[in-house]
């Protein structure tokens, strides 16, 4: 009996509804999309306000985002998905 070994690549992507500086009270939405695993996909949340963290939500199955600023100021969102069968990850933010 041959053994076959398939690698795969866990594709994952982040998209969100716009970037930069942004207003106080106007809504930003990051939605991560993962692709190519073999089970449940699991994402984890890191918000950045110039450059330092204000905001995290645990690894959970959502892949929306939303955060309303209470300041001005320049945002990035940095999210790891993960395959819950294989335990392969990915993480990416919203400047890649």
């Amino acid at each position: 009996m041959k053994k076959i070994f398939l690698a795969f690549t866990l594709i994952f992507c982040i998209t969100f509804s716009s970037s930069g500086a942004k207003e106080k009270g106007k809504s930003i939405r990051w939605t991560a999309i993962a692709a190519n695993g073999s089970g449940r996909y699991m994402y984890e949340f890191s918000l950045y306000k110039d450059g330092k963290i204000i905001d995290r939500r645990r690894a959970n199955d959502f892949s929306d985002y939303e955060y309303t600023p209470v300041d001005s100021g320049a945002y990035k969102v940095t999210v790891t998905g993960t395959d819950s069968v294989s335990g392969k990850s990915v993480t990416v933010d919203s400047t890649d």
